[in-house]
Formats: C-alpha cells, sequence, structure tokens
C-alpha cells in the first residue's frame, strides 16, 4: 500500500520534529468511469522506531494524529492485521480505517525489519480513490509535528462543533439513558505532579451534567477508585451546581455507590468471606509493608486494596525470588535472558506483594481468626476451606494499574473463584437499571468515556468515547470500539465530547419536529 511512497525519518535530538508529507497526485484513465477524479496518496507522517519496536517522540505525534484523522473523516470500521512482506520479510503491524467518505481510507503501520536489530519506522497515511501511481513526482512539504498537530486538532474541533454528523451517532446518542465517566486521566489528571484543577473546566462539566439530565441521560461515575475518593469527586461536581444522579461504580466493578442515600454495596456473588479476607489481607500488609517503609495502602476502599510502592519497596522486590522465578519462566518460554531492569518497576513489586501473600497464606487466616467485628468469627474448619480457597483466587487477580498494585475481591460461582473486571461491575448496574443488550452485546441506553484499556465498561457500551490523551492500549484494541475521539485531552476533552452529544441530541429533537 505505501509503493512509492517516499518519506524522511524524524527524529527528536534537540530539534522540533517534523514529518515529510508526500503528494501524489494523477488522473485516472479515460475508461475509469471516475473520468478526471483525481487520484492520491497521502503520507501524512513518517517517524523512526529504535530496535526495541518502540516509538520516539515524534511518532507518538503520529499516533495522536491517526485517532484525530478518523474524528475528521468520520469512522465506519476497524481493521488490524499482523504479517510478513512478501518481498522485504519486514514485519508489518497495520491498522487500517474505512471512514465515511468512500474514497478514503486511513492506514497506520509499525514496520520492523526482519533482523530485527536496525530501526524501523511508524508510518500513517491517507489512501484516496484507486490509485494509480506509476510514473508519478511526488510534492513534498515539511511540516512541524506541533503544526500538523494544531491543523488536525482545528480540524476536528470544527467537525464536532459545526460538521456532519454520522447517522450512526445519531442513534447511538439518541438510545442513551446513562453516561458514565473514569475519573483519573478523564475528569482529574491525576498523574502530573502538579496537578490543579482547572476550575473554569469543572465548572462546564458541572453544567453539562444539568444538561444530560435534562435531555434524560443519567451521568455516573465510573472508576477503580475507593468510595472515598468518589464521593470526594461527587462533591466535587454536585458543589458547583452539577449531578451525579446515578448509582456510581467502584473499586473496579466490585462496589456500588448510590449517591442519594449515600450508601455504597457490594455487586451480587461477593462472598461474605470477602470482608475477612480484606482485612486480614490489609493487616498483614501493614505489618509487612508499611511498618517497613515499603508501601503505603489507599484509604477509603470498602473491599479492595491499592498499594503504592516506595522506592525502597520496589529495590528490595528487584533482588526477590519472585522476579527471578519469572525470569526464568520467561527464559524457559522464550529464550530470552532478562534483566530485572527490563520489567517495569510496578510489574516487579506486584510480583512481588504476590509472593508475599501466597507465603503468608497462613498468617492471614490467623488473622482472620483473630478478628472479632465481622461474619467470621472464630473460623470454624468450613470457614477455613473457603477462605483459603478464596485468598487463593485473590492472589490470583492481584493485579496493577502504571502506579499502583490493586488486590480486588472475587466472586463464587459454582464453586470456583472468578476475578471481577469493571465489566462485572457495569453487568450488575445493569440488571439493576434494566438495560438491554443489542446484537452486538452493547447496553443501548448506556454511554462512557474512558482514558485507558483498563475501562472495560467501554466494551459494553453503545456509546464508547475518548480523550485525546488515551493510551494506546485503548485507541487500537477494537473491542473498545471508540465511536468519538476528543482533540483535548482530560476534563476539557470530555467536555467537548459532552457538548458534541448535546449538538447530537439537539439535532435529533428537531428531526422529530419536522
Amino acid at each position: 500500500m505505501t509503493e512509492g511512497i517516499k518519506g524522511e525519518n524524524s527524529r527528536i535530538g534537540g530539534g522540533v520534529a517534523s514529518f515529510r508529507m508526500s503528494v501524489y497526485e494523477a488522473e485516472r484513465s479515460l475508461d475509469n468511469r471516475s473520468e478526471g477524479k483525481i487520484s492520491s496518496e497521502v503520507l501524512v507522517a513518517r517517524t523512526g522506531l529504535n530496535k526495541e519496536g518502540m516509538l520516539d517522540g515524534s511518532a507518538e505525534e503520529i499516533k495522536v494524529a491517526l485517532t484525530q484523522l478518523v474524528m475528521e473523516y468520520g469512522f465506519l470500521n476497524h481493521h488490524q492485521r499482523n504479517y510478513a512482506d512478501s518481498n522485504t520479510g519486514n514485519f508489518i503491524r497495520e491498522i487500517t480505517v474505512d471512514t465515511r467518505d468512500v474514497d478514503r481510507t486511513i492506514r497506520f503501520a509499525f514496520i520492523t525489519p526482519k533482523d530485527n536489530k536496525s530501526d524501523g519506522v511508524a508510518e500513517l497515511s491517507i489512501v484516496s480513490g484507486e490509485r494509480s501511481l506509476q510514473g508519478v513526482t511526488p510534492k513534498s512539504i515539511d511540516i512541524p509535528a506541533a503544526q500538523l498537530r494544531t491543523m488536525v486538532n482545528s480540524a476536528v474541533e470544527n467537525e464536532m462543533r459545526n460538521g456532519y454528523i454520522p447517522e450512526d451517532l445519531k442513534k447511538r446518542v439518541g438510545g442513551l439513558s446513562y453516561m458514565g465517566f473514569d475519573i483519573d486521566g478523564t475528569l482529574l489528571n491525576t498523574e502530573d505532579p502538579n496537578f490543579l484543577i482547572n476550575e473554569a473546566e469543572l465548572q462546564k462539566f458541572a453544567d453539562y451534567t444539568l444538561l444530560l439530565a435534562e435531555v434524560g441521560i443519567e451521568p455516573f461515575l465510573f472508576s477503580g477508585r475507593g468510595v472515598l475518593d468518589v464521593k470526594r469527586v461527587t462533591g466535587l461536581i454536585t458543589s458547583r451546581g452539577g449531578r451525579i444522579t446515578a448509582t456510581s461504580i467502584c473499586e473496579n466493578g466490585s462496589v456500588l455507590y448510590d449517591t442519594k442515600t449515600d450508601k455504597f454495596r457490594p455487586i451480587e456473588g461477593i462472598p461474605a468471606v470477602a470482608v475477612s479476607v480484606k482485612s486480614s489481607v490489609e493487616s498483614f500488609l501493614n505489618q509487612e509493608l508499611v511498618d517497613n517503609g515499603l508501601g503505603s495502602l489507599e484509604e477509603g476502599k470498602a473491599l479492595g486494596i491499592s498499594i503504592n510502592p516506595t522506592e525502597k519497596g520496589i529495590q528490595v522486590a528487584k533482588a526477590s525470588v519472585e522476579i527471578q522465578s519469572e525470569i526464568d519462566r520467561v527464559k524457559a518460554e522464550t529464550g530470552r535472558v532478562m534483566q530485572p531492569e527490563d520489567f517495569k518497576p510496578i510489574d516487579i513489586y506486584r510480583l512481588w506483594v504476590k509472593g508475599l501473600i501466597k507465603n503468608g497464606k497462613q498468617d492471614i487466616i490467623n488473622l482472620a481468626g483473630a478478628f472479632r467485628d465481622n461474619s467470621l468469627v472464630g473460623l470454624n474448619e468450613s470457614d477455613r476451606r473457603e477462605m483459603e480457597q478464596y485468598l487463593d483466587g485473590t492472589v490470583s487477580k492481584i493485579v496493577n494499574s502504571a502506579t499502583a498494585v490493586d488486590i480486588n475481591p472475587c466472586i463464587l460461582e459454582d464453586g470456583k473463584v472468578k476475578g471481577i473486571t469493571k465489566i462485572e461491575g457495569i453487568d450488575a448496574f445493569a440488571r439493576e437499571n434494566g438495560l438491554h443488550l443489542d446484537e452486538n452485546g452493547n447496553y443501548v441506553e448506556l454511554g462512557g468515556i474512558g482514558d485507558s484499556g483498563g475501562d472495560l465498561f467501554l466494551k459494553k457500551s453503545a456509546l464508547s468515547c475518548g480523550v485525546w490523551n488515551m493510551t494506546s492500549g485503548m485507541r487500537y484494541d477494537p473491542s473498545m470500539n471508540i465511536k468519538i475521539v476528543a482533540p483535548r485531552p482530560v476534563l476539557e476533552g470530555t467536555n467537548m465530547v459532552l457538548e458534541y452529544m448535546l449538538r447530537i441530541r439537539r439535532a435529533n429533537r428537531l428531526a422529530k419536529l419536522n
């Protein structure tokens, strides 16, 4: 598809990265039914990959440009394939997007050389019409990365505010009764160490929640955070006149929080033993981690536990039996000889915490028997067996985000332990509110907006939206089924999505009147 394209690698090395745009133009032959129409392929960006296949800074720019171009031209379908080029032997990971412009396809490709040693490239191209590029001389223009982003941003913003509204979006927005909002990275930029609330955007968001409620869409929060944090964020919104009217979902889908009654409850299927496990594991980790300066526990969680590592804790984890076992496993399975430095620190820490709990299981069960304020006073033999089973399941479900390790409760189904994700949380929400699934397994009345692949509730939303800063795990996962992408980050982007949704809702009402 890129035959004949000429581009230059862009690198960030003290200067501003720029992309080379090459435009090919050719008249179609007279016997072609589209007589006289221009056929062209535009390489919007071509930039380097290092030998590990990681994108450099300028390539991150074109990942952003891809999403924004999809927004500009309208999303119809999304294809992904991995293959080896038959001519060069290079390995190619390719994403193509069909747009509502039937003559225009967007292509994004990672190209890794077959020797896997030299640098590869990432390409973003727009393919128009039937290509007939032989003998055509390209016209090239250098465009700074920041300028390219500004150009595309402006086009997308104009599209959202004034452009054509696809019929599919009219249908999806028209069917909504609920809109869920992730917190971190979507409403609040908490990863920024200098994080400050954007008062103007927060007030705008509060106003939009009122407007959503007025047109029959109830807002709610959906987060891995604990009940206490969700209550605090709800307070930030309601204190500015906004509304969070529907039940919010907390702790990675395991807890429902009713903002009207200020009460929370576990989702159906979590056994009583989960309370004792949570209390005893928390007590154990306080002794093992907190008292030794190896980590801290997040306050305010009803059922789950979140652990934030310290630098000292990560260094201890690097020298642990667990990380050496993982290195041995990778070597046995792939032949790769890895070092602790090859793993992300948070992944090392998760392995170590998992090992701590597994090795300290008996201590944890003994601690549970010591609790007199829960449902397992004394721990009889049946209780002990259930706790062992449940504790083993919890250990196997320990996960981590980019910054913390989470131990989430599990459900016992037919005597088997099943982990809880945000999908179980949204299914519980759907049962309580009588939502209906369409033929694709999405809840017709549900919309949502998030920033990462961990926002799994989007996979079951009829209207799945993302902000500009969303992760590549969300951006390129077809199962996330993203329909709207804001060209702005965090709360500013969220507000743009809501503005667009309200515009669509108004258009639907006008259409009914006419």
